[in-house]
């Protein structure tokens, strides 16, 4: 037992680094390290850090439908065109106050389908600003160990580039005014063609019952005339007996070639009628097609105009907003030269 109570302590010396001078028969124990206090000086700091990150998330801008996007370092340093990034400390005692401010700016292009665009673009440029209050919890040799609370403003400003492709815009155009013409003008002689049938078949009911009665009409003249004639032809055949057979052939050939007479001339207003209409349908059809033309270029030229004013030259949004923030940070001291920080905040 006493064995095992003299080499705890000289154990515990070696492990504190105690030592037994030459000669003497007591340990003396050299004058501890003084303890790490915190400076009641203040002490300031100003660093440029490293910068690496990636970005995930939905985009959307303008009004533009959101899409997701998952883009890595590695791609963000190829559209990078400028980044800024700066840290002031102060600290006294235990309380130290934090300004970190980064400016970040990307850009990026791409062939787009269709006939529209030729290309869309976009700038994306990012100001992240905080400021936070630190409390040291915990320092020594080895390290240190700081609470931080405080706020961070995040602004994205991002622009969208459309280059529009005229002779695109143009085609674009003109294929819907055509294809909008052309389907009112279809449905236009439809409803002509239904109207028009509609229309022929009340006519023809009409003219029935016009043609039952001029029918019936010509059925009571020809009794009348029959009568008249019969009436007539008694009478002319009481005064008139010595009627020789070659007047009467002529008498005969007078009323036929008045017949024909009146014959040629009915032909001959039909055909003037007919061709007064032809042309009235000609003209009515050519003004028809012109009047369409003017509404086909006039629709186009609209469509055109619309096409330029819902997509611009660009479109720009900026969002801005700023968090609570608490975490912590802290440092571990490996050797005098080699250290590694780390900081975490929610």
């Amino acid at each position: 037992m006493m064995k095992t109570k003299n080499l705890i302590p000289m154990a515990l010396l070696a492990m504190s680094g105690w030592s037994l001078p030459a000669g003497a028969g007591e340990p003396v124990a050299p004058p501890p390290p003084p303890a790490v206090q915190p400076s009641s000086d203040w002490q300031f700091l100003m660093t440029l850090p490293g910068w690496g990150a990636g970005l995930s998330g939905d985009i959307g801008v303008g009004g533009f439908k959101p899409i997701s996007v998952d883009v890595g370092l590695e791609e963000i340093v190829d559209h990078l065109d400028m980044i800024a990034a700066l840290t002031l400390e102060a600290r006294r005692d235990r309380w130290g106050f934090i300004l970190d401010g980064m400016y970040l700016k990307m850009s990026g292009d791409g062939e787009t389908p269709g006939r529209l665009l030729n290309s869309v673009s976009l700038d994306v440029e990012e100001v992240l600003a905080e400021a936070t209050v630190t409390y040291r919890l915990w320092e020594g040799n080895r390290g240190y160990l700081d609470l931080l609370a405080g706020a961070r403003l995040i602004s994205m400003d991002t622009t969208l580039h459309f280059d529009l492709d005229s002779e695109g815009v143009q085609e674009v155009s003109e294929d819907l005014s055509n294809a909008i013409v052309d389907r009112v003008v279809s449905a236009i002689k439809d409803e002509v063609g239904k109207a028009e049938s509609r229309a022929r078949a009340e006519l023809e009911a009409l003219n029935l019952d016009e043609r039952a009665d001029a029918l019936r009409g010509e059925v009571r003249a020809k009794a009348v005339g029959e009568i008249v004639q019969h009436r007539a032809a008694a009478a002319i055949i009481r005064t008139l007996r010595d009627v020789t057979p070659a007047q009467r052939i002529f008498i005969q050939r007078e009323i036929e070639s008045s017949r024909e007479i009146i014959a040629a001339n009915k032909a001959l207003a039909k055909a003037v009628v007919d061709e007064r209409v032809a042309t009235r349908v000609s003209s009515a059809r050519s003004r028809a097609q012109q009047a369409v033309e003017r509404a086909r270029k006039k629709l186009a030229k609209s469509i055109e105009s619309t096409i330029r004013r819902v997509i611009p030259e660009e479109v720009s949004d900026t969002e801005m907003w700023v968090d609570p923030i608490i975490g912590f940070r802290g440092r571990y001291n490996f050797t005098d030269k080699r250290y590694l920080a780390a900081r975490g905040d929610i």
